[in-house]
């Protein structure tokens, strides 16, 4: 009976600990500041210690990368299967991973952008007559000449549109038109400021910068400063209203 007592003894004080401590060993956040899109194996949460590794993807052509750790020494380093990768030891707090892009293709006009225009009677094309505001705030837009954007021209003379947009992935504010457009979508690099068409039923406007199939729609003329102080909110109210 001792010797049961002594075997009991035992397994309380070192095995338990021993088999328990282990399952509870602590992890720590990543937290994606420009979200997950892109990162193919992304996890919310690794443990300490860990040695992670993240795959990243999302490749355009004609642009470089930058990638990042906050709170963890980190190396980069490219795969042709995988794309990026981002390596890093986990450390016993929370890190925020993040990814910055920057177009290097030099601009060249399509065909006929340059060509003086026919002269014969001077009058130009005017541009679509369309106000945008954001929060009550009128602000700047070069519209697209495109058959989405005199869709939303004729759908506008019927009544002001407004829209409620939500933040998405730190960069975007989206938001349903609640009709569908003709779409022309492809795979573009949008910048701060680029107004686009996503499947067809979605208006985004954009503070940040993404890699995705849209169709343009516009182009805001504030600064990046100023978009984000407007745009970097939890949502937003933007009203679409026909001048003529």
């Amino acid at each position: 009976m001792n010797r049961t007592v002594l075997v009991i003894v035992f397994l309380l004080a070192v095995v338990l600990p021993l088999v328990f401590g282990a399952c509870v060993t602590k992890r720590c956040n990543v937290v994606y500041e420009s979200g997950k899109f892109g990162f193919t194996n992304a996890k919310d949460s690794y443990p300490v210690g860990r040695r992670v590794e993240l795959y990243y993807d999302l490749i355009a052509t004609d642009t470089d990368y930058s990638f990042y750790v906050d709170g963890a020494d980190y190396d980069v380093r490219y795969d042709d299967k995988k794309g990026y990768v981002i390596s890093f030891v986990m450390p016993d707090h929370d890190v925020i991973v993040g990814v910055t892009s920057r177009n290097t293709m030099e601009y060249e006009p399509e065909d006929g952008r340059n060509e003086p225009e026919d002269e014969g009677n001077g009058a130009e094309d005017p541009e679509p007559a369309l106000a945008l505001s954001i929060d009550g705030a009128a602000v700047p837009v070069v519209w697209e000449d495109n058959e989405s954007v005199r869709e939303l021209l004729d759908a506008a003379r019927e009544g002001e549109l407004t829209v409620t947009l939500s933040a998405y992935g730190g960069f975007e504010q989206v938001g349903p038109l609640g009709r569908r457009l003709t779409r022309n979508d492809v795979r573009i690099q949008t910048a701060p400021g680029d107004v686009v068409l996503y499947s067809g039923n979605q208006i985004v406007v954009f503070y940040g910068s993404n890699t995705w199939e849209y169709t343009r729609l516009g182009r805001i003329e504030l600064t990046r400063e100023e978009l984000t102080a407007l745009l970097a909110k939890d949502s937003v109210s933007l009203t679409i209203a026909a001048e003529d």
